[in-house]
């Protein structure tokens, strides 16, 4: 684990491979945008008081773990500042245009000496938010063929429960050749998440919140910003579903054990949701207890489906493998489903994948 307080080492993270190539794709290159020269300016003014010194106000005894966070923390907090001013900021062109200006040095140092960045930079904290990776149950519900409520969903690490609603929008997605929306996804009857530090999107005290989740997007990233929008909506208004709304829980304890020990079986198929990447190690293990039997909440449900994600690379391009852990007749079963970008919506099956699945799937208990 990298574990930094205030500013110690962000210098060396600054000059990283990883946070000059995270604005510019999925092919490991640096890209096009504005990302780009900021990144490089940022680097420029590295170890100098123009820098250090907010940072350092910001951040005392505060601790980081991931590389990238405290880098990425920087260009979100700006670009959250920007959000929030309303007569003009001095990197308006870069932060929230995704243009480049003259003199980006400048206008960049002024930036820096703002006050007002410096609640940004200390409450700030990067948690993956992309509705786009509700392919990880609703590609599975497809290939399945399950029915309108007929299945239910339960999220570790759910954030704001974003991925619990794209069934109710108009999101695009590609699995192999196939195009759907997200109103081709199978409704759930029960969409439960779990999350240590759950975010509040409704209500006008949440303002501040859903600025803080349009930061952490780049305005490049057109599509993630329509997803992030478009499930914002079915939020941050009344829930207009025919099943239940979406149920948020605060937990200490995220293990799986922990988290199903607290549902109540339903007798329906339940998918079991991690999508929380790039910034924790994929997850290993079956959702079990310590012993590694299944819990009692586990065994009360007739067909259990764990879908997470694994890094893996070809030929140095960034992507991530969809993996599939299925519970039946006391045992498990792990397959393969695909492969997808680290934020996007394309998903290049896996050959045998899907007929697999079905095959686990229908096999009598």
């Amino acid at each position: 684990m990298n574990d930094q307080q205030g500013i110690d080492g962000f210098a060396e993270e600054l000059q990283g491979r990883a946070v000059g190539v995270l604005g510019g794709g999925e092919d490991g290159e640096s890209g096009p945008g504005s990302y780009d020269p900021l990144v490089a300016e940022l680097r420029a003014l590295s170890g100098t008081p123009a820098l250090n010194e907010p940072l350092r106000a910001a951040w005392a005894g505060r601790h980081f773990t991931s590389r990238i966070e405290r880098p990425l923390l920087v260009l979100a907090a700006l670009r959250a500042a920007a959000l929030s001013t309303s007569e003009g900021h001095v990197l308006g062109p870069e932060l929230l245009l995704d243009a480049v200006a003259p003199d980006i040095k400048g206008r960049l140092v002024e930036a820096l000496a703002d006050p007002a960045l410096i609640p940004w930079l200390a409450s700030g904290e990067l948690r993956y938010v992309d509705p786009a990776r509700a392919f990880l149950w609703g590609l599975p519900a497809l290939i399945l063929g399950l029915g309108h409520r007929g299945f239910d969903i339960v999220e570790r690490r759910a954030t704001a429960g974003l991925g619990l609603v794209v069934d109710r929008t108009a999101i695009p997605f590609r699995f192999g050749t196939q195009i759907v929306q997200g109103f081709d996804f199978p409704a759930p009857e029960r969409r439960l998440g779990f999350d240590a530090r759950p975010l509040e999107v409704a209500g006008p005290d949440a303002d501040r919140t859903v600025q803080w989740l349009t930061a952490c997007i780049w305005p490049s990233e057109t599509d993630r910003l329509a997803r992030l929008k478009a499930t914002l909506t079915h939020r941050r208004n009344p829930w207009r579903g025919d099943s239940p709304a979406p149920s948020i829980n605060g937990a200490d304890q995220l293990e799986w054990h922990a988290c199903l020990n607290t549902v109540e079986p339903t007798g329906r198929p339940m998918f079991l949701v991690d999508a929380t990447l790039p910034f924790e190690a994929s997850p290993t293990l079956p959702p079990v207890a310590g012993d590694g039997s299944p819990t009692e909440r586990l065994q009360g449900h007739p067909q259990t489906l764990w879908v997470y994600l694994v890094r893996t690379k070809h030929g140095g391009a960034r992507a991530l493998r969809i993996e599939a852990v299925l519970w039946r007749t006391g045992a498990w079963q792990r397959l393969t489903l695909g492969e997808v970008g680290f934020h996007g919506a394309s998903v290049t099956m896996d050959l045998g994948g899907p007929s697999r699945l079905r095959a686990l799937w229908q096999q009598p208990a």
